[in-house]
């Protein structure tokens, strides 16, 4: 079982797709993951610093324990404020997740600066 609960391949002798059903488990749990994180970011984040953040993707690691999230700026501002509010943020994101998403290990979060929204572009976060 992979952390979303869905059953990996038996392998290649066995499943001759067990790479593409592996592919498919992996891409559920990140657009499981992306879609809890962007939620929280726009309902359970109370920091006006983050009011600017959404969440552009999510990059699972091989091995689940690893998310890179690349995070765009809504309107132009000081990055380094933002990236301690993150910081700050983590742990109460990552508790937060480990509620909504029954995943046995809990990947770490790491923030990667995306850019600033360009005007007309669409916002990441609505749904």
């Amino acid at each position: 079982m992979n952390p979303c609960g869905l059953q990996r391949g038996l392998g290649a002798a066995a499943c001759p797709d067990s790479k593409k059903v592996r592919a498919i488990a992996t891409h559920a749990c990140k657009v499981s993951f992306s879609r809890e994180l962007r939620a929280l970011f726009r309902e359970d984040v109370s920091d006006p610093r983050l009011a600017m953040v959404a969440v552009r993707a999510v990059v699972l690691s091989v091995d689940y324990r690893n998310v890179r999230v690349h995070w765009v700026a809504r309107e132009e501002v000081e990055q380094k404020k933002i990236e301690v509010a993150l910081a700050h943020a983590t742990p109460f994101l990552r508790s937060r997740l480990g509620e909504s998403i029954e995943w046995k290990r809990l990947p770490e979060l790491r923030f990667v600066f995306d850019g600033v929204l360009a005007e007309g572009e669409e916002d990441p976060c609505r749904e």
